[in-house]
């Protein structure tokens, strides 16, 4: 940081305004001040994505299983799983923090995704 003003750094507390405090915050941190940034409620951001609302998910889980009988007391049961069977794209949420980050221009932008089909299978004896 570049010190101004007889040595001293130029410094910012910007207090509540979600995202337009966030945007503010990083615009001033891009001209060499000294931000802080406080939100106004008693909970903390971070569960609720800082005030940023990413994209819905959508999710179909399926499974298929069937038990032979081989004799009296022991059969055998196949199962089969798919997560996300259709798989559809489901996105992550948005970067919501400038902190959390090395590169402060990801920020609101979606970086990740919440993964592709999964499929298992699985055979089990029971005696």
């Amino acid at each position: 940081m570049r010190e101004r003003n007889g040595g001293r750094a130029r410094r910012a507390l910007i207090i509540g305004g979600s995202m337009s405090g966030l945007l503010a915050g990083l615009k001033l941190r891009e001209h060499d001040w000294d931000v802080d940034i406080y939100e106004r409620v008693e909970s903390e951001l971070s569960g609720r994505g800082a005030g940023i609302v990413g994209p819905k998910n959508w999710q179909f889980d399926a499974a298929l299983s069937r038990a032979f009988q081989i004799r009296e007391g022991k059969r055998v049961e196949f199962r089969a799983e798919a997560f996300n069977a259709f798989n559809h794209a489901n996105f992550a949420l948005p970067v919501g923090s400038v902190a959390d980050t090395n590169d402060p221009s990801t920020f609101g932008v979606i970086t990740n995704d919440a993964g592709a089909r999964v499929m298992q299978f699985s055979l089990r004896y029971e005696f």
